[in-house]
């Protein structure tokens, strides 16, 4: 027992560092950005049933997790901290996972790799507490992979019809929360088949399996997936992350292989590439008797990725890339296990090949973990700040603005800021989302290079002259200089009353038609000479939902 503790002190000090820090992330939140936003507001407006539709904003998630979200809403109410729970529950499964992994196929060193790189890696720990399910996507893609390795190594026919059930009763659920559970079921079946060995019991046993999952999955794709699929604007947008439509196969290829360095930086969280993937293949390839099977499907998972983006079925995109990444992981875990055996090998003449060889797995890893650690505390401690999030504080800028208002105030806004007018405005936008409970329009400001495109959308026509006027700029999808001519324009039809700078880019102002006297405030960045403002005009038109 005294031996077990000191074998498992290292990882296990690890993984409770990586759970805490999941947890310290969780307590002290940050405010929602824009794509938590537009997924809080399907939660928040949109009934356990209609999650299963075509969601809003162009939005897509696995439907279970969808319900528990929204479920979680409903019952702790719709702060950070209660809308993150999930993700962080997740978040803090995949460190467990990872521990218990390690632990059971790997040595110490392997096991401590393992959880150091699950637990630091920048964006594993960056995306385990947003409002997406990213954490759920590397928990069930690192669980599965293992599940089937533990059905398929089976010492007994008995422990193996239980693994084979365990696997299959977790890929039959794992789905409804994540699609990375669903993207490491090929790599699944593959390990499963290979521990059939033509035993007509076995196969029955293991298609009974195989048609529980399919038809699990076959219910999810029907009341859920196939919405996100068949979604025009979604495929759209995703282009950029798939190989070129009229590329080939070699070309295809060429892209898949220019796509290794962007994947280590992020999410992998080092710009080292070569090593990175030296090491995760090298692991793979040379992964000690005992953990040959986990390092065979933890291949054919990292293979996976690249062969769906390949296929132009999944996106290869950092965030969206996440789920086969604690499989990379491992590769490198796997060859710190490697070194190590290197090291205390004892062959009848130890070679100076042999020792060089052995130093420079370790050194290599050590580096590679070391720069991957590095970058996830320093992001952790700059790089997340409680009072933004991606450069904007929607939170604490709304507040303030709904404190400022009057019935029947208008407000206009950019785009992609009109999400954080609906959730921290509490409007709901199954109506459309163009005003306020209280009567006020919203409205979207857009910028026209000339007159003429502004002719009846102008701000002098479109806007109500007899209230006050709000403006909120937060995620930035404007030229610059676009606050600054706003704001000008607005001058021409009231004063400006009040004006806050909030964190990041985030701020507010409010404009009254009824006090006389002009305006002597504008932003604290903007220029003295309004001369070289920026040139052409501000259209505007009702807020939507799309």
């Amino acid at each position: 027992m005294a031996r077990l503790m000191r074998t498992l002190s290292l990882p296990l000090l690890i993984a409770v560092a990586g759970v805490a820090i999941v947890l310290y992330q969780w307590i002290s939140p940050r405010p929602l950005w824009l794509d938590e936003e537009m997924i809080a507001l399907n939660l928040r407006d949109r009934s356990f049933t209609g999650l299963g539709g075509r969601l809003w904003l162009d939005q897509s998630a696995p439907l279970g997790w969808l319900a528990l979200q929204r479920l979680a809403l409903l019952v702790a109410g719709s702060s950070e901290v209660a809308l993150r729970a999930i993700p962080a529950f997740f978040g803090v499964g995949t460190v467990l996972a990872a521990f218990f992994v390690g632990r059971r196929w790997l040595g110490p060193a392997g096991c401590a790799t393992l959880v150091l790189l699950c637990s630091f890696g920048q964006w594993i720990s960056f995306h385990a507490l947003e409002l997406k399910p990213y954490s759920a996507d590397t928990f069930w893609a690192l669980c599965l992979p293992a599940l089937a390795v533990t059905a398929a190594s089976a010492s007994s026919p008995q422990a193996w019809r239980r693994g084979l059930a365990i696997w299959a009763a977790a890929a039959a659920i794992g789905h409804w929360f994540s699609l990375g559970a669903l993207l490491v079921l090929p790599a699944c079946f593959a390990v499963l088949t290979m521990s059939v060995r033509h035993n007509p019991d076995r196969v029955r046993l293991l298609a009974t399996g195989f048609s529980v999952v399919v038809a699990s999955f076959a219910l999810h794709y029907f009341v859920a997936i196939r919405h996100a699929m068949g979604s025009a604007s979604l495929q759209q947008y995703w282009q950029f992350a798939f190989p070129p439509s009229d590329a080939g196969i070699t070309g295809s290829l060429r892209w898949l292989y220019s796509q290794l360095a962007p994947f280590a930086a992020k999410p992998g969280g080092t710009p080292q590439a070569v090593p990175f993937w030296i090491a995760a293949a090298a692991g793979f390839a040379f992964a000690p008797a005992s953990a040959r099977l986990l390092g065979f499907a933890s291949a054919l998972v990292v293979l996976s990725g690249f062969a769906l983006a390949g296929l132009r079925l999944v996106p290869l995109y950092e965030r969206l890339s996440l789920w086969f990444l604690p499989a990379a992981y491992l590769g490198i875990a796997l060859f710190a296990d490697r070194g190590v055996w290197l090291l205390r090998e004892k062959p009848p003449k130890r070679s100076s090949m042999h020792l060089a060889a052995a130093g420079l797995v370790v050194v290599m890893v050590a580096l590679l973990c070391a720069d991957i650690v590095d970058r996830g505390i320093h992001d952790l401690r700059v790089g997340r700040p409680r009072d933004s999030n991606r450069g904007t504080d929607d939170r604490t800028a709304l507040t303030w603005l709904m404190q400022q208002r009057h019935p029947g105030d208008i407000l206009i806004t950019t785009q992609h800021a009109q999400p954080a007018i609906w959730w921290y405005g509490g409007v709901p936008i199954s109506g459309g989302g163009h005003q306020f409970p209280d009567g006020g329009g919203i409205f979207i400001a857009e910028h026209r290079g000339s007159r003429r495109e502004c002719r009846g959308r102008g701000l002098e026509t479109a806007i109500d002259k007899r209230h006050r006027i709000q403006v909120y700029l937060g995620f930035a999808d404007t030229p610059p200089g676009f606050d600054d001519l706003l704001l000008w324009e607005l001058t021409k039809l009231g004063t400006v009353t009040d004006l806050r700078h909030f964190a990041g880019a985030s701020r507010g102002a409010v404009i009254d038609p009824a006090v006389a006297g002009g305006s002597n405030l504008f932003w604290e960045d903007a220029g003295k000479d309004t001369g070289n403002l920026l040139k052409g005009c501000i259209a505007v038109e009702r807020a939507r939902t799309w």
